[in-house]
């Protein structure tokens, strides 16, 4: 009865170690040997989770981030949702991520990319208009803002689905 599945790959080296005690390249290897014990017919999206900066590493380079996606898709994935894990994005950094991503990426449908905000410094709203302008137009958000993150210090709930919504 499953109808698609998420997997979590870090940006950042050692978010990766504390969250799911595998390196980068590791977690990689793991949507491929996924894809292959369900087969090809099973929706798989890729998380690139820190994509917007570490709270242990800090900043991490816009084109690294946007590799692992291309990776992520070389592996199996059929999505990739790039994710502000921590809530430390703004909306330059979601015009410089976007741009690398969809440059890698031939658009084959509008919903193949999709971006995750949390709100921790109140510029999740913000992060999806800059996101829908540069052409994504897939989005996560959280009922009530629920959510949050055990491994990252200070990182709040995810953004609202109900103003997410509303925005839209």
């Amino acid at each position: 009865g499953v109808d698609a599945l998420t997997l979590t790959v870090s940006a950042s080296e050692a978010y990766s170690q504390r969250n799911v005690h595998m390196s980068v390249d590791e977690s990689l290897a793991q949507v491929g040997a996924i894809r292959t014990t369900v087969g090809d017919d099973l929706p798989i999206d890729t998380v690139v989770s820190c994509a917007f900066g570490s709270p242990y590493e800090g900043d991490i380079a816009p084109g690294s981030v946007a590799s692992l996606g291309r990776r992520a898709l070389d592996g199996g994935s059929t999505s990739v949702t790039y994710a502000d894990t921590t809530g430390m994005a703004n909306p330059r950094q979601v015009r410089e991520l976007t741009a690398q991503v969809l440059a890698r990426f031939p658009a084959k449908d509008e919903t193949f990319v999709a971006l995750h905000f949390h709100n921790t410094r109140g510029m999740g709203l913000a992060n999806v208009l800059a996101g829908i302008e540069a052409g994504v137009r897939s989005f996560d958000g959280s009922i009530a803002g629920l959510g949050g993150c055990p491994f990252a210090p200070g990182a709040t709930g995810n953004i609202c689905t109900e103003d997410l919504v509303y925005l839209l």
